[in-house]
C-alpha cells in the first residue's frame, strides 16, 4: 500500500467527542479499566471488550492490579491504541487521554 492509499484508509473518522469527554473523566476519577472497557464498545470491538471486562473482574476479585495483570492490560492496550490511531483521526487525542 502506498502513502497515498495509506493515507486514504487511515484516519477516515473522528472518535466521538462526548465519549473522549467521558473516557477523560473516568481515568480522571481513576477507573482505567471502565475507560478501556468504554473505549472497547465504542470501537465495537467484542475481543478487547471481553478481555478488559476479565481484567476488570479480576481487579475487583483482587482489590487491585496485579502486575501479572497490568502486563496483560498493556499488552491489549498496544492492539487498541494502533487500531484507534490509524481509524479516528483524532486517534492520538483519545490515546492521551489515558
Amino acid at each position: 500500500m502506498n502513502k497515498i492509499d495509506k493515507y486514504l484508509v487511515e484516519g477516515v473518522k473522528e472518535f466521538p467527542k462526548d465519549i473522549l469527554k467521558k473516557i477523560k473523566q473516568m481515568t480522571n476519577r481513576n477507573d482505567h479499566n471502565g475507560a478501556r472497557i468504554l473505549l472497547a464498545k465504542t470501537i465495537r470491538n467484542k475481543r478487547m471488550l471481553e478481555a478488559y471486562q476479565g481484567i476488570e473482574m479480576t481487579s475487583n476479585f483482587f482489590g487491585d492490579m496485579p502486575r501479572g495483570l497490568m502486563d496483560t492490560r498493556y499488552a491489549i492496550d498496544q492492539i487498541m491504541w494502533n487500531y484507534v490511531k490509524q481509524n479516528y483521526t483524532n486517534g492520538q487525542e483519545v490515546y492521551m487521554a489515558f
